[in-house]
């Protein structure tokens, strides 16, 4: 567009409808560069939850510590205070050919 403008008479675009379409072209720039600056906002925001994340996690996995010691027994507890206890625990196995020395 702007090089049809540039070129006036001499432009090989001259049939084309550019009085329609400049205001509809300006549009769709205007929203692509809002849409990068928001993009670019995101993205320098999700960096910042990063670093913050990174002392949150320290703290949950604290607590986590703290909630196992106390709940040895009873380790269902923890879903408590929203961690997501897997029941299940999948039992060690000793290969048959294991040999154990007897001091």
């Amino acid at each position: 567009m702007n090089k049809h403008f540039s070129d006036a008479e001499a432009s090989k675009l001259a049939g084309l409808d550019w009085q329609q379409m400049r205001p509809i072209i300006e549009q769709a720039v205007q929203l692509q560069n809002e849409a990068d600056h928001h993009r670019t906002l995101a993205m320098q925001r999700i960096q910042d939850r990063n670093l913050l994340m990174e002392e949150v996690l320290e703290v949950v996995r604290n607590s986590r510590d703290i909630l196992t010691g106390n709940f040895k027994k009873d380790m269902k507890k923890l879903g408590n205070w929203g961690f997501t206890v897997v029941e299940n625990v999948a039992s060690r196995r000793v290969a048959g050919d294991t040999k154990f020395n007897q001091a």
